[in-house]
């Protein structure tokens, strides 16, 4: 009887040491994983390439280009308007791929509350905003090839 408990207490000993050991290789490797991953991000860049204020000077419309460093991967691009009181707030209006003039981007403040964003290759936008187009402080109409979106 007492070769029994024995052997019960030697398997108990094995699975946990074996937990210990499991846990710490999963943490090491977990941990190794996250500053992978946090090194890859930080390949990423993106630059302003132009900065359009609005009349007033309220707002101001920033394109952006960004590359992830990739001999495969193209330039990635974002049209983000900023409010300059609060500069914290500002919203992604417009998203596309490779440099702005492939999609032929345009962007003009016709007046204080009214920017019209246009663009000719639909192939190369990523994202319209639908909700930036009407906001209680200005209007953003989107444009293709002569097409209104609003």
């Amino acid at each position: 009887m007492r070769q029994g408990s024995n052997v019960v207490l030697k398997f108990r000993k094995f699975l946990f040491s074996f937990g210990g050991y499991a846990f710490w290789s999963l943490l090491v490797l977990w941990l190794a994983f996250a500053l992978l991953a946090k090194g890859c991000s930080a390949m990423c860049s993106d630059e302003v390439v132009e900065e359009i204020p609005s009349p007033d000077g309220r707002y101001v419309v920033e394109v952006s280009i960004g590359d992830c460093g990739g001999a495969t991967t193209d330039f990635y691009g974002k049209v983000i308007v900023k409010h300059i009181e609060k500069g914290f707030d500002s919203r992604r209006v417009f998203g596309f791929e490779g440099r702005p003039s492939a999609s032929g981007l345009a962007i003009e403040w016709q007046s204080d509350d009214k920017l019209v964003l246009s663009f000719d290759n639909l192939q190369k936008v990523r994202s319209i905003d639908p909700n930036g187009r009407k906001t209680s402080d200005f209007q953003i109409v989107y444009k293709y090839r002569g097409h209104s979106l609003h």
